[in-house]
């Protein structure tokens, strides 16, 4: 049995502490492959299959097999509803995802980089100084609370993370 502890942070300032048991144990990737196997997946290739779950992990692969599963059921356990589902479709499921997320995240950066360009563009032209953001007045100057849970405003805090970025950046 193996405990674990986890840190929750309830409101600014608050922590506490929790501890879970874990009772099950840990399966080799054979057990993993005859698990998925068990519960109907067809498994065409044994030593394929586990490498990989070694690569990428039983866990992160039942995410995917997720909703061909009956899991409402607790003595189904999470059966698959079609006996057609192959490992290989799961593991199909899982690359197009990864590639999916991958053009997301491009597309998304292309939207943040030219959005940041046109916000410094405006108010560097509109202030006529290419330093605008260091201007307190340009700011809302009501009190927000940092991280810690203390009064600041918006504007000290992204000086803040600014200097932080600076110093990490040399």
């Amino acid at each position: 049995m193996t405990s674990h502890a986890s840190r929750k942070i309830s409101a600014p300032g608050e922590v506490f502490e929790f501890y879970m048991d874990y009772t099950k144990r840990p399966l080799t990737l054979h057990q993993q492959v005859e698990k998925l196997r068990s519960r109907g997946l067809l498994i065409d290739d044994e030593q394929l299959t586990e490498r990989y779950l070694s690569n990428i992990s039983y866990y992160r692969l039942r995410a995917y097999t997720y909703p061909f599963q009956d899991n409402t059921n607790p003595k189904a356990d999470h059966k698959f509803k079609k006996d057609d589902i192959h490992f290989s479709d799961i593991v199909d499921l899982y690359c197009f995802d990864r590639r999916l997320r991958s053009l997301m995240f491009n597309a998304i950066e292309k939207i943040e980089v030219a959005v940041r360009a046109k916000i410094v563009q405006a108010y560097s032209e509109a202030t006529g100084n290419s330093h605008w953001f260091n201007d307190r007045n340009l700011y809302k100057h009501k009190d927000i609370l940092d991280r810690n849970g203390q009064p600041t405003t918006a504007y000290d805090l992204l000086m803040k993370d600014v200097e932080g970025e600076i110093k990490r950046s040399n």
